[in-house]
């Protein structure tokens, strides 16, 4: 009985400790930070093939296609010093984005909230002109891998335990 005490306490840590760490813009979680690939001051034009290019060259990745572009896209400051925050297109499934601004473009890859962009504004060297305060970007872009999906369920908290308790269950026998 201690045991299962034991593993009770730890799944239920563990549950707790990765909600805690969430970036939020006001009630709204938007995940984590995107993890920053590179930028670039030298690009021709804005042009989606243009990005794509170049995201393919760092990426080393010549699968990625075009999804969309949003032009003048609001961000927020969120609840994390020097992190904001936007919202991605609708329903988005895209791997990478890029955030042009002023003369520059930054590469991140969309990691933990597909329907937010959020930046680190100290990856950004000061070509991106972008401001903890809230402001508007040039526009963002999103490209990934188009594949047809099919929805796999996730197990919820709940199920986790109960294979957990099945699993200290069967240990004992």
């Amino acid at each position: 009985m201690r045991g299962l005490l034991v593993s009770f306490v730890a799944i239920l840590g563990v549950c707790f400790q990765a909600n805690a760490s969430l970036i939020q813009v006001g009630s709204n979680n938007v995940g984590d930070i995107d993890t920053f690939i590179g930028q670039n001051t030298n690009l021709q034009n804005s042009n989606p093939n243009t990005e794509l290019a170049w995201l393919q060259s760092v990426t080393n990745n010549y699968n990625l296609s075009f999804f969309n572009k949003t032009e003048d896209l609001s961000y927020q400051s969120t609840n994390t010093t020097d992190v904001i925050a936007f919202e991605l297109f609708a329903n988005s499934t895209a791997q990478y984005f890029i955030v042009k601004n002023t003369r520059a473009w930054a590469i991140f890859e969309n990691n933990a909230e597909f329907n937010w962009g959020v930046v680190d504004l100290n990856d950004l060297a000061s070509p991106m002109n972008l401001k903890t305060q809230g402001g508007e970007i040039s526009h963002v872009s999103y490209f990934g891998i188009t594949v047809s999906q099919t929805n796999v369920p996730t197990p919820s908290v709940f199920t986790m335990f109960l294979l957990a308790l099945a699993c200290l269950r069967l240990r004992k026998v």
